[in-house]
């Protein structure tokens, strides 16, 4: 299954069963989706505990400013500036330890969401159910045989259909059993785009970041006439 988009993928499933199949599988890839952001956003988080920093979300935490006596802190009988940022510390590093927490939570819960046990059999189940209810009562045709039969009111013979019963619609059974083969094709083709698709994004912004992490080394390094100069030359060779 050659798809470069998820839009490719569901234009692959027949107009009777989109409305039913489209939004769980619209689901399962953004799932996806959201597995590559919490993965690198959980790398990030892991990253600043070993480093000892803080991420965006707790480096704003500030210490608030307290009523305090200054002839009492004179006599430094109370390390006032050592208690209350020891306690930020702790603050912080218990929220940090939550952070992560939640985010290996979040993480553990999409992984058995895309668990292809339950993800594939998921989507199995609604188009069995689907078929079940809309299109195996409504798509048979009928079955019997013709037969020779004389009238008993003695006029010439002739010939009769008689019905046997009623039996799915070959050419609905066949479309069905397509579909349902090509759901794990699907399921997997999605996770793979997410999976792709989120990696390539990740190094775009890495390469982004190192870019400006290096702007910025190279500004604080250089007089505001060289970098001046620098922008001017860049500007001229574009």
């Amino acid at each position: 299954m050659h798809c470069e988009s998820p839009d490719s993928v569901y234009d692959l499933i027949p107009k009777v069963y989109r409305p039913t199949l489209q939004p769980p599988l619209k689901e399962t890839h953004d799932d996806a989706v959201r597995r590559i952001a919490v993965e690198g956003q959980l790398g990030r988080l892991r990253a600043h505990k070993a480093r000892g920093s803080l991420p965006q979300s707790l480096s704003g935490v500030k210490l608030p400013a307290f009523q305090t006596s200054e002839v009492f802190l004179k006599t430094n009988r109370f390390d006032l500036d050592g208690a209350f940022k020891g306690a930020l510390k702790t603050f912080t590093d218990t929220c940090l330890d939550a952070e992560i927490s939640c985010k290996e939570g979040e993480l553990l819960w999409l992984n058995e969401k895309l668990d292809p046990g339950v993800a594939v059999t998921k989507i199995l189940a609604l188009a069995q159910e689907f078929w079940d209810r809309e299109i195996s009562p409504k798509s048979r045709v009928m079955t019997g045989e013709w037969r020779d039969v004389i009238p008993e009111d003695g006029s010439a013979p002739g010939r009769q259909f008689i019905v046997k019963g009623w039996e799915p619609d070959k050419e609905m059974l066949r479309e069905y059993e397509q579909i349902f083969a090509a759901i794990p094709r699907m399921v997997f083709t999605l996770i793979a785009l997410a999976h792709s698709n989120g990696i390539a994004q990740q190094q775009r912004n890495q390469a982004k970041k190192d870019l400006k992490d290096a702007a910025d080394v190279e500004m604080g390094n250089s007089t505001p006439e060289s970098a001046i100069d620098k922008h001017t030359r860049e500007i001229a060779n574009l």
